[in-house]
């Protein structure tokens, strides 16, 4: 038995809007698509431009850094401290730091080395580290650096000549 096609096809596809229950102006869906469409794009643009312009670490694990470079005997100074995102859970950190200066060239590699492992462990995110061992005179920068700025971590001991 073979069934006929209506004769009337529904509403919603005979083109006639003037129906009392799906009164739609022929062009008021297309906008109402359109601004849902244009309020997630301003949405998405927001929350990646942090990540698109290279946002920095949060407050808390700057200052927990801070902390730990400060735990050790043979920094004198942090000079700088910079972070910046590439990717959700990847931070790259540099750090400009001043040794004390009774340390050989070797001390300063293990403590560098250590440094790293310690960050690493302590925040995973941070994939990337370089540390640069810097007197704090030869700073060009004239700016006051980031994070709490160029601090003693502890009295500076000179050499005994």
């Amino acid at each position: 038995m073979d069934e006929e096609a209506p004769s009337n096809p529904p509403q919603c596809l005979s083109g006639s809007w003037g129906n009392a229950r799906t009164f739609w102006p022929p062009g008021a869906t297309t906008l109402v698509i359109g601004g849902i469409l244009a309020l997630s794009a301003a949405y998405l643009a927001y929350e990646c431009k942090g990540l698109l312009t290279g946002e920095s670490a949060s407050r808390v694990v700057v200052s927990e850094i801070e902390r730990i470079i400060a735990e050790d005997s043979d920094i004198y100074r942090l000079n700088e401290l910079l972070t910046m995102h590439f990717g959700p859970h990847d931070i790259l950190l540099n750090v400009s730091l001043n040794f004390a200066d009774r340390l050989s060239s070797t001390e300063v590699e293990n403590n560098v080395s250590s440094l790293e492992q310690r960050i690493k462990k302590r925040f995973p995110d941070v994939k990337r580290i370089f540390i640069e061992a810097q007197h704090s005179s030869a700073l060009t920068n004239h700016a006051p650096p980031m994070g709490k700025g160029s601090r003693p971590i502890r009295k500076h001991r000179e050499k005994n000549s």
